[in-house]
């Protein structure tokens, strides 16, 4: 009889064992579906990992950002703190000027989603617009935030982009309401131009009332500027006869020009009970490509985030659909 019952006993711990080895698993295969989040970071070709490879050797001597956590970098503006210092000062900035409405201009409506351009903040930025975008999506605040760190997320969002990379940034402090990372992307941005690249810091907090903020801030001369010479480029040096001032325009053309993320940040307020978002973008980005003049760029910017914010909502209930959101947020830390 006692053997009886230590066998059955023995049964059931074996049971149960098989149990939770099968739910692991089935949790294991839903993250690793499609989601990429232990290397943190999306190449569209092995090329661009080589390439990118070689870029930070030449910065660094090492195939990732060789910093220490309170190492002070430059931001695209000249001022000087840590990634964090930058971080927590565009955070203040995003909060400081996001519901300022006295401020902004209306531009125009797509979608459902509003912009507005601060025309003050636009002329003290040399022309590039500074908008501000305003919308509902139905998904909640905590998903669509993580999309904005998720790079595989963000190329299905953004089919020009080649590189967005998390991978290589220093390991800083990290807590259950705030994470900042270092990331270097690089798009195509298409019609025949050369790339754009460039370093941000980026990173997502979050309050007590659910509201999630997703903010970066450009530190683009942290890499090298790139200057092999492309054929096109040598092609266009030739019809123009730009050799004898090479000197002068060495940077004109390069595979990717160095853009500025001058200002961008997201406040995700939730609404409907947690299952809606209110959101509210601010963006200043400067392409640093005077083959595309900042008042060409203008005239589209506003259609093209409103456009990005409503893929982002498509994108987020796919994720949802395939029950993927939960260890979205995980990989990321919300």
């Amino acid at each position: 009889m006692d053997s009886s019952s230590n066998i059955s006993r023995f049964m059931s711990v074996v049971l149960v064992l098989l149990v939770l080895l099968q739910a692991l698993e089935t949790v294991s295969a839903t993250c690793d579906a499609g989601l990429d989040i232990v290397e943190h970071a999306f190449y569209v070709d092995p090329k661009y990992k080589r390439i990118t490879d070689k870029l930070f050797q030449m910065a660094f001597g090492q195939d990732d950002f060789k910093l220490k956590i309170d190492e002070k970098i430059t931001a695209w503006d000249g001022t000087n703190r840590t990634a964090r210092g930058h971080y927590e000062w565009m955070l203040d900035h995003i909060k400081t000027h996001i519901d300022a409405d006295e401020e902004y201009t209306y531009s125009g409506t797509k979608d459902g989603v509003v912009y507005d351009m601060h025309d003050k903040l636009t002329e003290e930025g040399g022309g590039a617009g500074y908008f501000r975008l305003r919308g509902e999506v139905e998904v909640d605040a905590r998903t669509f935030a993580a999309l904005m760190v998720e790079p595989e997320m963000l190329h299905r969002m953004d089919k020009t982009i080649k590189i967005m990379d998390f991978a290589r940034t220093p390991s800083y402090r990290s807590s259950a309401n705030q994470r900042i990372w270092l990331c270097y992307f690089r798009q195509a941005p298409g019609w025949g131009l050369p790339d754009l690249d460039s370093v941000d810091v980026t990173g997502w907090t979050a309050e007590d009332d659910g509201t999630i903020w997703q903010v970066s801030m450009g530190i683009p001369n942290i890499l090298p500027i790139t200057r092999r010479r492309s054929t096109k480029a040598k092609a266009i040096d030739w019809l123009f006869n730009l050799s004898l001032i090479r000197t002068d325009l060495n940077d004109w053309y390069p595979p990717s020009f160095r853009s500025w993320d001058m200002y961008w940040g997201y406040k995700l307020k939730p609404i409907n009970g947690g299952k809606h978002t209110q959101v509210t973008l601010i963006c200043q980005h400067n392409l640093r490509n005077w083959m595309v003049p900042n008042f060409v760029m203008n005239r589209m910017v506003g259609d093209v985030l409103a456009d990005y914010i409503k893929t982002a909502e498509s994108v987020a209930k796919e994720v949802i659909r395939d029950g993927k959101d939960a260890c979205l947020r995980e990989g990321v830390g919300l």
